[in-house]
């Protein structure tokens, strides 16, 4: 099954990455990300990050039946593309899964670790990352997620 993405500008960062099956009109699913993460959590990752930039994929939705079969995979490759295009370092993302793993195993796939274990040497004096970042909160730097997608879709 071949897959479609279309991006589109929502205004103040935030985009939507429409995922259609060629030739079919109706959205089969959708990502949303900011390109540079205005809430505290990104704000402050971004600082331990000695100011690289840090977008935040907030949201990845496949119908249920296309799901395993490279729908994700494609939206996250149109995401790595338009992050590179604006100059973002890293990837920051609050993962949903419901306790099967199958979720943080896609994310580990592209390259993405739990972010309190990427930050631990960075973790702010003051402590306010550790309060911000939870168990599901995951990071990976933009140039390894695009590899790990550039070897899937190979």
């Amino acid at each position: 099954m071949a897959f479609v993405t279309s991006l589109h500008d929502k205004g103040d960062g935030f985009h939507d990455i429409d995922l259609h099956v060629d030739g079919e009109p109706q959205v089969r699913g959708r990502a949303r990300f900011i390109d540079r993460c205005p809430k505290e959590g990104g704000v402050l990752v971004a600082r331990a990050l000695r100011g690289a930039s840090v977008a935040e994929l907030t949201h990845l939705d496949v119908a249920a039946p296309l799901r395993g079969g490279g729908g994700g995979v494609a939206m996250m490759a149109a995401m790595g593309d338009a992050l590179a295009a604006r100059g973002c370092a890293y990837v920051l993302l609050d993962h949903f899964d419901k306790g099967s793993g199958r979720l943080v195993r896609f994310y580990e796939g592209l390259g993405f670790e739990f972010a309190r274990t990427v930050l631990a040497e960075a973790i702010l004096d003051d402590g306010e990352l550790d309060q911000v970042l939870t168990d599901k909160h995951m990071l990976a730097p933009l140039a390894t997620m695009r590899e790990a997608l550039a070897l899937a879709t190979g």
